[in-house]
């Protein structure tokens, strides 16, 4: 986490000036130019887009240094499991992938406040009929939603997985290692997405023969996904750690 934090907090520190900058820009603009506003969404757009890239490849880089490069030499000398090692750094991902999404729902304050449009978000008729909407919700619905957060997580961690996976035998090649992982990681994926559809077709199959979309429908899909992610994340997991127990190859 700290050593993640060292590069990820500054970057989340510039996204929040930018986020001040836009909603400074699109405050006086609102009322005179609606391009000037749809440019500033996308500059916006890209900067969001560009630091979960940027996360995404810290964390990357995290577990190519620590775990593959010079740092794994002390790494894998601690008393600490390779399981220890792979568990920790997924938690750590996740933690940072939600701080990162924290991140982005502060920064979408932090434009309003500066474009002056705090008090629409804010607005107590607004949040009066969205907490009715909240206290309306029946018992499969509340089941829907925590089966959608376990579902997001779990494939987040299988997504993480996979990337480590990949790594792992990407890193067992002599030479040009990082695009061995690349080619890996397409061929898994291409794999994966051809077993899954396969099966979503086979045990999802009263939904692909009527396409009638309802509550139990939503929670078979939920459920599909959960199952199906777990394993995954299961079967990548005991890959990296068959790989960097057995057939470890430190660059």
């Amino acid at each position: 986490m700290p050593a993640l934090g060292r590069k990820l907090l500054p970057l989340y520190a510039a996204w929040a000036a930018t986020a001040a900058v836009v909603g400074l820009l699109i405050g006086p603009m609102e009322a005179e130019s609606e391009t000037a506003i749809v440019l500033s969404a996308m500059l916006y757009g890209g900067l969001t887009a560009a630091v979960y890239v940027l996360a995404l490849v810290m964390i990357i880089q995290r577990f190519r240094s620590s775990m593959l490069g010079d740092e794994g030499y002390f790494a894998h000398a601690l008393p600490v499991s390779v399981s220890q090692h792979l568990a920790s750094k997924t938690i750590s991902a996740l933690l940072w992938i939600l701080l990162s999404f924290v991140a982005f729902l502060v920064t979408g304050i932090i434009i309003a406040i500066f474009s002056g449009n705090i008090k629409d978000i804010f607005n107590l008729d607004v949040l009066k009929d969205m907490f009715s909407f909240l206290g309306n919700i029946k018992l499969s619905g509340w089941l829907s939603v925590v089966e959608f957060i376990i579902a997001g997580i779990l494939s987040a961690a299988k997504s993480i997985l996979t990337i480590y996976a990949a790594m792992a035998i990407g890193f067992q090649a002599e030479k040009k290692p990082v695009l061995v992982s690349i080619l890996v990681y397409i061929g898994v994926l291409t794999v994966e997405s051809t077993i899954t559809t396969q099966l979503a077709q086979y045990v999802l199959a009263d939904f692909f023969r009527t396409e009638e979309f309802t509550v139990n429908t939503f929670n078979e899909i939920m459920l599909f996904a959960i199952i199906g992610s777990a394993i995954l994340a299961a079967v990548y997991f005991f890959i990296s750690k068959y790989i960097l127990e057995k057939r470890l190859n430190l660059a």
